[in-house]
Order: structure tokens, then sequence, then C-alpha cells
């Protein structure tokens, strides 16, 4: 079947479209490039279909069955695509700026380079998902999950994770800068050289995750879970750590100037560390018999040696 024939087919809307994919299973259309701005196919069958630089923005696709779809560089601004299923999808470099993806399913789906900034996506699911390079900044991703995603290189910034599921994701060198992240599940996750400078992170489980030389100047670690962390080279300067626990993490050559320790250290290991603090001049002594915190202060408190 023809371009032309297939765009008249989609437009006269899900029933039809649906009728004729049911009556042609092993057909594939291919509809790549084609102008579907504004279309309605409400629960329509578009599985295993061809929409490579399809112009779908404003499109109405709640419900619809994209698995194995492939829609590089796609245009799907501003669509309603709530429901949808974009698993194992190809959707490299597409546009989905602004668009409405909550409870979509994007398991296993290739999103590397697409902008999903300002997007609506909570309650997705990206399990497996390829995110690199991704812009997810200002999204909304309240209740998302992202098991074993990676979003290495992506940009989070100023996007509402609360409660996130990022448990064993891959987020080197992403930008997270003030992003919320309070009570996100972030075990075992690769944050290694990430910027989570100014982010909330208010009750996370980091428990396990290499945070190895990032930058979390600012962040709120307050109640945050770090036991069996590495942090190794990490800025944590100027950082909240009320009650954050750091059992058994490792902080050699960690930058905490400035910050609060008002944590628990019991076995981390601080070897090479920077700490310097006006609250440390009730207790230094007790930081350096215990942690081998070095430069607590300027004076190096040689009156209490």
């Amino acid at each position: 079947m023809v371009a032309e024939q297939l765009l008249i087919l989609i437009k006269q809307g899900a029933k039809s479209w649906n009728a004729w994919r049911q009556a042609y299973p092993d057909y594939v259309p291919d509809l790549s490039q084609a102008s579907l701005h504004s279309l309605i196919l409400r629960g329509g069958n578009l599985q295993g279909v061809h929409l490579d630089q399809a112009q779908l923005c404003e499109a109405d696709l709640i419900n619809a069955d994209l698995r194995q779809a492939t829609l590089t560089n796609a245009n799907l601004s501003d669509a309603h695509l709530y429901g949808a299923d974009f698993a194992d999808s190809e959707l490299q470099g597409a546009n989905l700026l602004n668009a409405d993806l909550s409870a979509t399913n994007f398991n296993s789906a290739n999103l590397a380079g697409a902008n999903l900034s300002h997007a609506d996506l909570s309650g997705a699911d990206f399990s497996q998902a390829n995110l690199a390079e991704a812009n997810l900044s200002q999204a909304e991703l309240q209740g998302t999950t992202f098991k074993g995603a990676s979003l290495a290189g992506g940009n989070l910034s100023q996007a509402n994770m609360k409660h996130v599921n990022l448990a064993e994701t891959n987020l080197q060198g992403a930008n997270l800068g003030e992003a919320n992240l309070s009570g996100s599940d972030l075990r075992r996750t690769d944050l290694t050289g990430a910027d989570l400078s100014h982010t909330n992170l208010i009750g996370a489980n980091l428990s396990g995750a290499n945070l190895s030389r990032a930058y979390l100047i600012h962040a709120d670690l307050s109640r945050a879970n770090l036991q069996h962390a590495n942090l190794t080279g990490a800025n944590l300067a100027h950082v909240k750590l009320s009650h954050a626990n750091f059992s058994d993490a490792i902080l050699t050559d960690v930058d905490l100037t400035g910050t609060d320790l008002d944590a628990n250290f019991s076995g981390a290991v601080l070897q090479g560390a920077i700490a310097i603090d006006e609250n440390l001049e009730r207790k230094p002594l007790e930081l350096r018999r215990n942690y081998d915190v070095q430069r607590l202060k300027a004076d190096d408190f040689s009156s209490e040696n």
C-alpha cells in the first residue's frame, strides 16, 4: 500500500486502522516523514510501524500500541500519549517536548538523545531503557521507574523525581542539578562524575551507590542512606547531612568544607578528607581519632593536642 493510501486510512481513526491491521498482520506500514499533526488514534495499533521523522506533534495516541515501532527523530511534541506502550521501540533523537507520557511503558526502548524536557512522565516505566544524552530537564517524573536504565550524560536538571526508582541505573556524568530526588531509590546506582549540586536528596536511598567524583555542593542529604556508598573524590562542600547514614562508606579525598557533619560515619573511610566546619569546633578530637579527617580547622586545634 502506498503512503498516500496509508495516510487516508490512518486518518479515518483507530477503528478502521485497527481492523485493517488485523486483516493484514504481516504488512509493516511505512509512514516515515508523514505529516500526522494532531492525529487522533486512541488505542491505535502502531506496533512495528515505521514513523521515522514523522510529524506527530499534538497527536492523540492515548493507550496506543507502539511496541517495536521506529520513531527516530520523530516530532511528538505536545502529544497526548497517556498509557501508550513504547516497549522495545526506537526513539533516538525524538522530540517529546511537553508531551503527556504519564503511565507510559518505555521498557527496553531506545531514547538516546531524545528531548523529553517539560514532559509529564509521572508513573512511566523506563526499565532497561537507553536514555543516554537525553534531555529530561524540568520534566515531571514522580513515581517513575528507571531500574536498570542508562541515563549517562543525560540532563535531568530541575526535574521532579520524587519517589523515583533509579536502582542500578547508569547516571554517569548526568546533570541532576536542582532536581528533587527526595525519597527516591538510588541503590547501587552509578553516579560517577554526576552533577548533583543543589539537589534535594532528603531521605533518598543511595546505599551501595557509586558517587566517586560526583559534585554535590549545596545538596541536601538529610536522612539519606549512603551505607557502603563510594564517594571517593566527591565534592560535598556545604552539603546538609543531618542524620544521614554513611556507615561503611568510602569518603577518601572528599571535600566536606562548610558541611554540617551531624551524620553517622561509623566504619567509614575518610582518609584525605577535608572538613572545615564551624560545628567541628565542638568535637574535633573525636572525629580525628575515628575518621582520620584532616585539616579540621585552620589552627589545627594545636592547643588541644
